[in-house]
């Protein structure tokens, strides 16, 4: 099974519509890194799942970010950022 990963920012202006949209990101296997913010490696069939999605927010932003290599060595990070663990991925 082949996997991406992405990363996807959001505006989303409605407290109820940002909510949903939160919820759907999680339930796809994001984590989230900001307030507005997940990432993390999604199975290839659900991006069509995640654009069908991000189609119902139209007057708001979604940015999706792919990274396309799965694996820490692709991100950095400083402070007190959080990476998502993928427990499943391996990078060889």
């Amino acid at each position: 099974m082949e996997f991406k990963r992405v990363a996807v920012f959001y505006d989303i202006r409605d407290d109820n519509r940002r909510k949903r949209f939160s919820d759907f990101l999680k339930d796809i296997g994001l984590e989230r890194v900001q307030m507005s913010g997940f990432m993390g490696c999604i199975r290839e069939d659900l991006i069509e799942r995640l654009k069908d999605k991000c189609k119902e927010f139209e007057e708001d932003t979604i940015h999706i970010i792919w990274l396309y290599k799965c694996g820490k060595d692709i991100v950095e990070t400083f402070g007190f950022a959080h990476i998502p663990e993928d427990e499943d991925i391996y990078t060889l």
